[in-house]
């Protein structure tokens, strides 16, 4: 399976020279009401128009992912953003190159047995790379995680009839490590370790706001209850901390490095976006995370968010198991 790295685009669109393109939704003259359309189905129909020149639907998805479009101002990477009436679209493009098949030079990724960091008989750990769903979306023609481990036992067993359970996940944006079931019976024991939090999940995060951590070696505990943000401006869901409801959410965190904004976590339960709300909340938003890090996005091409380790007692056997990826090279930079 091929996949996508994101990261690569977004580093080679800033080195293009580029123009402003201002598109604007007008209401219809006939005064009749529509239902705002979305943003990349909103730039599919017009950019051909305004550019008098082919432009395709997975182009469009491109730039939007590049950071190369801002409703009213604000970049926005969300294809399915609303765009309602009024609102000013700026699309910063090379418009002499954009069909240019290297105009976004893709980086490809195939997932091979490298991707594979432990396996038995019952269980795989596979490395998830940064930008890639862990299982499928909206979009049925996306590459996931899942259909990617799935497609590749197939192919090297030689076999249709193979068996995966998703028992955990990792944000769209975070790397690191996936531990899957290859029999079902697997399921019920590994689903109790997830249960129980008998299972070690350590993750690295770089943040911002790095001189206000306390010293290397020090640590710091958040328990609290999360829950959906009730915004109804925000364009995707957040999370928040609640007084009162919402469900129980506990991380442990130590400083590996003060100066660089180095944090080891360790998330006891497993809400969505756990460790990237306890950080923002706390005052140290992750780099690159443009839900709970807005000002510091600029810092980073990606969120700087890996899961790093896995340990747990074997189901079947007993033995203890300790599963490391390592580092991707932005972390190994910072």
């Amino acid at each position: 399976m091929i996949l996508l790295d994101e990261c690569a685009e977004k580093r080679l669109y800033t080195d293009m020279p580029l123009s402003r393109l201002t598109l604007v939704r007008e209401k219809p003259p006939s005064g009749k009401k529509e239902d705002p359309p979305r943003l990349d189905n909103f730039l599919a129909a017009t950019l051909p128009v305004r550019m008098a020149q082919p432009v395709s639907k997975g182009m469009v998805r491109k730039l939007i992912i590049a950071g190369a479009v801002y409703i009213n101002g604000k970049r926005v990477r969300i294809a399915s953003r609303p765009v309602i009436y009024g609102a000013k679209v700026d699309v910063m493009v090379d418009k002499q190159k954009l069909n240019a098949k290297n105009y976004f030079e893709e980086k490809l990724i195939e997932f091979t047995a490298a991707n594979i960091l432990f396996e038995d008989d019952d269980l795989i750990v596979v490395h998830k790379p940064m930008g890639l769903p862990t299982q499928p979306t909206l979009d049925k023609a996306r590459n996931n995680l899942y259909a990617a481990v799935q497609k590749f036992l197939r192919e090297r067993e030689g076999h249709p009839d193979v068996y995966v359970g998703l028992h955990h996940r990792l944000d769209r944006d975070t790397s690191g490590l996936l531990l899957l079931t290859k029999t079902k019976r697997a399921n019920s024991p590994v689903s109790d370790m997830f249960r129980e939090h008998s299972i070690t999940k350590t993750y690295v995060a770089v943040v911002g706001n790095a001189s206000r951590l306390e010293k290397d070696g020090s640590t710091f505990i958040v328990s609290n209850h999360l829950k959906k943000d009730p915004n109804p401006q925000n364009p995707v869901t957040k999370y928040t901390a609640a007084t009162s409801g919402g469900d129980r959410a506990e991380t442990h965190f130590q400083v590996i490095s003060r100066p660089q904004g180095i944090v080891q976590a360790q998330p006891i339960t497993g809400r969505t976006h756990q460790i990237r709300v306890h950080l923002s909340e706390l005052g140290f938003p992750i780099l690159g995370d443009p839900l709970y890090g807005k000002s510091f996005t600029t810092q980073s091409l990606r969120l700087m968010l890996h899961a790093w380790k896995l340990e747990f007692t074997h189901p079947f056997t007993d033995k203890k198991i300790l599963v490391e990826d390592p580092l991707p090279k932005e972390f190994q930079r910072t």
